[in-house]
């Protein structure tokens, strides 16, 4: 049932849920307004996505008093948010202009060079900054203005929230209203984003504003008055010079223009709506998209945004867009910091059979309204246009992950009050099935609960996350594995860091490896092994080293490495406390292309992440050495890789593929295993890569395999591309083809670490094709197997 229009109030059955407590809208913003202050005080500065890139916009901004100039791949702290739209950082700019920022580029400087963006599985490197007693509260100066710009933004959250309210009301009982504005302003994801410096806020509320004008017009049905057309054209102003995505609401705009004109049967009133609708939105906005025609011959900008931004290599397809859904839906609800810190795999799954729930709610109400026929249809037409936005904004979206990795839920915030509609819809639709004090009662316990857990976030897990680990003063009864004389002393100045504890533990390994040697551990590709640190400083340290770990053979090549500022990225050397203890611990993963089978010792030391200089030891040398462990190929156990075991490759039973692994490509192939004739090679000798394929079904193309030497910045020094035979469409599933690429090592290369890059591609188009076990995000189309060291 929908409320009288007479009258503005809902049928009996649609009576508020509490009956001694009527929530109102009033009650809503408080509560938003208390959740996001809690994120924008809890979360420490700078750790929302790309916030130090807006921020930097808006420090721009206040102290030159003029709008940036972007250049393809800048150096320039905003990045590529020099091309975005300035309504928002217009905004933050005035509020913090009299704030002193001089600062900010020291504080820009703090970037930790371990951070883990956008790797939620990763427990450390969290922290985008390397944080100091500076960014706590009592703030000053660039962490006041940061503070000062992000409740702005709790502000434009507070007005996307009542414009969501607005807009619901319009057509639905107040309660169903607000119970849709409280899903907009207890989802944790909104409440977070609405925390931070992010011009997203400004097109969310731009965006509500513009649907709540327009949702209006429709529900009312007639003629809008002209000064309903100036506020809707003001609305679409501030939307297009908030961020491009504002565009598509144009679109939106004129389909309901012409749906109002073609009900009143008034086509010449389309273009006095077109006047006074586009007038106050070109005085708004025009003269941005001018400027941007002057500057980069492009009204948008986008050729220069693109310039300085990520892009795939490869264009995504529907499937590759479809597997990293997963990531879309944990961002949506809730994937904090750089998109790095998620919730316990059980609140998704809740949350996810929440999503369940409210569609299963739709289908019901939709079967309702259907079943009602016509007038109940047509009274529908505010829903149609609300959902035609999401659809717009889903299009544009997909457009976006076709080129570049987006997918994050905020993506989709500009879309509120839609969102917000089908949560509202969905729990009616239960409420006309089981019953509507019952189906509302449960509707709300379910936002509620939503809003509790939003509620907990701040200090259950954003707190804990940037919560450095203690430095405590020694106690030998406790920490009974810490030798009070250190194993090694690393030398930084008149200070010294004294290792007093390093050990491996590989108990995690024992059910799955079989029986392990405690002299000599073995391990698997893609196993992970735990290391056991302790240090201390006997004086303050001036600088920050950053700590390495690396699994290094014979050879001297590094197998296995973490690299990470001392307490997970929040112990930084120059905070330590003198005779103070820090035990740390790192998991450190074996790769999946690791050479195998080979032995290798672990390494600790400290290093300069500027210059990469290591720091001595006292006795010599730059790291200290522990720990020999065996790397056994897959598809063997423990005892095949002891000495003469069946992985021994002194023995005639050794493996039939080298160094097996498996990594699928598109096209049903899949590398099975690989070999160098050498990982040491000198300038001027011949190297051979032998690469084992396997197709898991029928392949589609004949493709040319790739194998080129690569330097550790990429530059390529030799390499061999040819055609397999038999010809890689006529592969059989199941059997192995291998391909055998030789070529010099140019005399003329320089000595260092090499890799090498590998995969298939089609003539004459020269397409790459996909690597779908994707083992990060820079080898979309080829895989990077070594290391090698050319002396």
């Amino acid at each position: 049932m929908f409320p009288s229009r007479e009258t503005g109030k809902a049928p009996h059955r649609f009576a508020p849920v509490f009956p001694v407590i009527r929530p109102t809208i009033r009650h809503l913003l408080a509560i938003y307004l208390l959740l996001a202050s809690l994120f924008s005080f809890v979360t420490p500065p700078f750790e929302a996505p790309d916030e130090i890139w807006h921020f930097a916009f808006v420090h721009h901004l206040a102290t030159q008093r003029t709008l940036p100039v972007a250049e393809p791949n800048t150096t320039a702290l905003w990045r590529q948010q020099g091309t975005q739209a300035p309504a928002y950082y217009a905004g933050a700019a005035l509020l913090t202009a009299l704030i002193d920022q001089s600062d900010f580029p020291e504080l820009y400087a703090r970037a930790n060079p371990h951070r883990a963006i956008g790797q939620p599985d990763t427990p450390i490197n969290r922290n985008y900054l390397i944080h100091q007693q500076t960014d706590r509260f009592p703030w000053s100066r660039s962490v006041l203005a940061l503070h000062v710009a992000r409740l702005f933004s709790v502000f434009l959250g507070a007005v996307t929230v009542y414009a969501v309210f607005r807009t619901l009301h319009l057509f639905l009982p107040a309660q169903s209203a607000l119970l849709g504005a409280a899903f907009a302003a207890f989802l944790p994801q909104f409440a977070f984003i609405s925390a931070s410096v992010s011009n997203d806020n400004a097109v969310n509320a731009a965006a509500a504003l513009v649907l709540w004008q327009l949702t209006e017009m429709l529900v009312e049905g007639g003629w809008p008055q002209r000064s309903r057309l100036l506020k809707l054209g003001a609305a679409l102003g501030l939307a297009l010079l908030s961020k491009l995505s504002g565009l598509g609401l144009v679109g939106v705009s004129a389909a309901a223009v012409l749906w109002l004109a073609r009900r009143n049967r008034s086509l010449r009133a389309i273009f006095d709506a077109a006047l006074w609708t586009a007038v106050p939105a070109i005085l708004l906005a025009g003269w941005w998209y001018l400027r941007n025609w002057r500057l980069y011959g492009d009204p948008l900008a986008w050729d220069m945004w693109e310039a300085n931004i990520l892009l795939r290599v490869i264009p995504a397809g529907p499937s590759q867009i479809l597997s990293e859904l997963g990531g879309l839906e944990r961002s949506f609800w809730g994937l904090f910091g750089w998109l790095n810190l998620p919730y316990p795999a059980w609140v998704y799954l809740a949350l996810r059979v929440v999503a369940v729930l409210v569609a299963l709610g739709l289908l019901l109400h939709l079967a309702r309204t259907t079943r009602a026929g016509g007038a109940r249809l047509a009274s529908s037409v505010p829903h149609a246009f609300l959902l035609l936005w999401l659809l717009v904004l889903t299009i544009s979206w997909l457009r976006f992950m076709r080129v570049a990795p987006a997918a994050q839920g905020r993506y989709f915030f500009a879309a509120l009050p839609a969102l917000a509609l089908l949560w509202a819809l969905g729990w009616m639709g239960w409420a006309s099935r089981i019953g509507h004090r019952i189906g509302h009662n449960i509707g709300w316990s379910v936002t509620s609960a939503l809003g509790l857990l939003t509620l907990a976030t701040p200090f259950l897990l954003i707190r804990p996350a940037y919560t450095p680990p203690p430095m405590s003063v020694p106690d030998s009864s406790s920490n009974t594995a810490v030798s009070s004389t250190p194993h090694a002393l690393f030398l930084a100045g008149n200070s010294e860091i004294r290792l007093q504890h390093a050990a491996a533990s590989y108990d995690a390994l024992q059910g799955r490896t079989g029986e392990q040697d405690p002299q000599l551990p073995t391990v698997f590709p893609g196993d992970e092994v735990r290391v056991d640190l302790a240090f201390m400083t006997n004086a303050p340290l001036a600088a920050d080293w950053s700590l390495f770990i690396h699994l290094v053979d014979g050879t001297g090549l590094t197998v296995a490495q973490l690299d990470s500022m001392p307490g997970g990225g929040l112990r930084p050397t120059s905070g330590w406390l003198p005779d103070r203890l820090l035990l740390d611990s790192y998991t450190v993963a074996i790769p999946e292309t690791a050479h195998t089978p080979n032995r290798a010792s672990w390494q600790i030391g400290f290093y300069d992440h500027h210059s990469g200089e290591r720091l001595p030891q006292r006795d010599g040398g730059t790291s200290y050495t522990f720990g020999e462990v065996i790397i056994c190929p897959a598809g063997f156990t423990v005892s095949d890789c002891q000495p003469g075991g069946k992985a021994d490759t002194s023995q005639d039973g050794g493996p039939s593929i080298p160094t097996p692994v498996h990594v699928q490509f598109a096209d049903n192939i899949a590398l099975a295993g690989y070999s160098f004739n050498s990982r040491t090679p000198v300038p001027g000798e011949e190297m051979t890569v032998t690469l084992y394929w396997t197709a898991n079904g029928p392949v589609a193309e004949p493709y040319t395999v790739f194998a080129h030497l690569l330097t550790d910045s990429f530059d390529m020094f030799g390499g061999a591309d040819l055609q397999p035979s038999p010809s890689t469409e006529a592969w059989v599933a199941g059997e192995t083809v291998a391909t055998v690429h030789t070529f010099i090592v140019p005399p003329d290369a320089p000595p260092g670490l090499y890799q090498i890059e590998i995969g298939l591609y089609t003539r004459p188009d020269f397409r790459r094709l996909r690597v779908l076990d994707r083992i990060d995000p820079a080898q979309e189309d080829r895989l990077l197997l070594g290391p090698l060291r050319i002396e």
